[in-house]
């Protein structure tokens, strides 16, 4: 039996993604070989980050068990994986200070810290994860 979706759990995540993905046209593609080996560095996020998305979008659960489910995907991607743009290091440093204040054990943390964010606090972080996907190509 599916699950009935209230109007406020859609209103509240789809306006924003939309929102997100309309404002920021398509990147082209890198034309140097270092935009091309950033493009490739960039990989593993691009995947983790876009299952993150999907999964906030998709589910008719609250946004805070959304944003706990993404959050699975999103601590597949490391530090490291921004080693050489420092501005996406700094984002995605953010990103995870929201989810995960305590960084010994971020997947509990963040479980924890999104179980109890508003819905306007959650959306928020979802926001950041959707404007930082974006950023990503």
């Amino acid at each position: 039996m599916r699950r009935q979706v209230s109007a406020s759990q859609n209103t509240i995540l789809f306006p924003a993604l939309i929102n997100r993905f309309s404002r920021h046209p398509s990147k082209a593609c890198p034309e140097s070989e270092e935009g091309i080996h950033m493009d490739e560095t960039k990989a593993n996020a691009r995947e983790h980050f876009f299952a993150a998305i999907r999964t906030l979008a998709a589910s008719s659960d609250s946004i805070q068990t959304r944003l706990i489910n993404a959050t699975e995907s999103i601590l597949q991607v490391t530090i490291n994986d921004f080693e050489k743009d420092r501005e996406l290091k700094i984002r995605f440093a953010r990103i995870l200070d929201l989810l995960a204040v305590d960084q010994d054990d971020l997947e509990r943390t963040a479980v924890e810290t999104a179980a109890h964010m508003t819905d306007f606090e959650a959306v928020k972080v979802a926001d950041l994860i959707c404007d930082f996907f974006i950023d990503l190509h």
